[in-house]
């Protein structure tokens, strides 16, 4: 099997340009990756960002976000918060906001903000629990379940959703060692 889109991705170096938000290729100059280092290296060269997998995932996960982000205001309107508020409850309905904040890379006050503009909008509703009258859980509107069907299919259309990249095994198999990294890190 030939390497993947994702392996050469990732072992290419890159500059950040701050102004467009985007990643270009380094070819030469000081910035490109260094063929050799000298015997006794200095203190910086220890450790890299361009030799980094974990700065290499932070970097696409924040391309990422700014793609979904466009992608989702466009076509909805929404910020990237409510979207991925509005995804974990169509996920999981009937999710507390307590349970959004575990799954999710939010805070308590940021997912609270997103729930209240998505019930003003009419894309979320509360539902008392039965066992519990202070917890309530979170359920999608019809009106919230067109919107989320919409913006799956317009970030699949734009390439957002990455599925289009790793199909198959392949995905199955990054999606694998992600878990076990977040998982990981999370303990």
């Amino acid at each position: 099997m030939g390497r993947s889109i994702l392996a050469e991705v990732i072992e290419m170096p890159y500059r950040c340009n701050r102004n467009q938000f985007q990643l270009q290729p380094i070819e030469a100059g000081p910035m490109a990756p260094q063929t050799h280092r000298k015997e006794n290296a200095r203190a910086a060269d220890v450790f890299r960002l361009d030799d980094s997998w974990v700065y290499k995932i932070t970097v696409l996960a924040d391309l990422v976000a700014r793609k979904v982000s466009a992608v989702v205001a466009e076509t909805s309107g929404l910020n990237l918060s409510q979207w991925r508020v509005l995804a974990a409850v169509a996920d999981e309905p009937g999710r507390t906001s307590s349970e959004v904040v575990a799954v999710t890379p939010m805070d308590k006050a940021i997912v609270s903000r997103a729930v209240r503009v998505l019930i003003d909008m009419g894309l979320l509703r509360r539902e008392a629990s039965q066992e519990d009258g202070r917890r309530a859980h979170l359920q999608l509107t019809d009106e919230g379940e067109a919107v989320y069907r919409r913006l799956v299919e317009a970030l699949d259309r734009s390439g957002a959703s990455g599925l289009q990249l790793l199909p198959g095994e392949e995905g199955a198999a990054l999606n694998a060692r992600l878990d076990a990294l977040i998982e990981d890190y999370q303990s």
